[in-house]
C-alpha cells in the first residue's frame, strides 16, 4: 500500500489479521495483577534499601522529632507569656 491509496481509500476498510492471536480478558487481568505484584514487590525493596542506607532506623526518627515539637512548645510559650494583648480593640472581648 501506498499512500496516495491510504488517501484516496482505494484499498477498503482496514481488516484485523486473522493470524493474530487474541488474548482473553483473564489473562490480561492475571499479567497486570501479576505485574503489580512484582511492582509493589519492588518499591518495598526500594524502600528498606533507601531507610538502611540513610542510617536512621525509626525509633530514632520519632525521638528526633519529639523534641523538636517539645522545643517549639517552649518557644511558643515564652512568645505567648512576652506577647501582650492590645488594649483597644476594634470588638468587644
Amino acid at each position: 500500500m501506498d499512500k496516495a491509496a491510504m488517501r484516496t481509500n482505494e484499498v477498503g476498510p482496514v481488516k484485523p489479521s486473522k493470524k493474530a492471536k487474541t488474548s482473553s480478558v483473564e489473562d490480561a487481568q492475571a499479567s497486570l495483577k501479576e505485574m503489580d505484584e512484582k511492582k509493589a514487590v519492588k518499591k518495598s525493596a526500594k524502600l528498606k534499601a533507601k531507610a538502611v542506607a540513610s542510617g536512621v532506623n525509626e525509633v530514632d526518627r520519632v525521638a528526633s522529632l519529639e523534641a523538636k515539637i517539645e522545643a517549639l512548645t517552649a518557644c511558643l510559650a515564652v512568645h505567648m507569656e512576652t506577647t501582650a494583648l492590645p488594649t483597644e480593640v476594634p470588638f468587644e472581648l
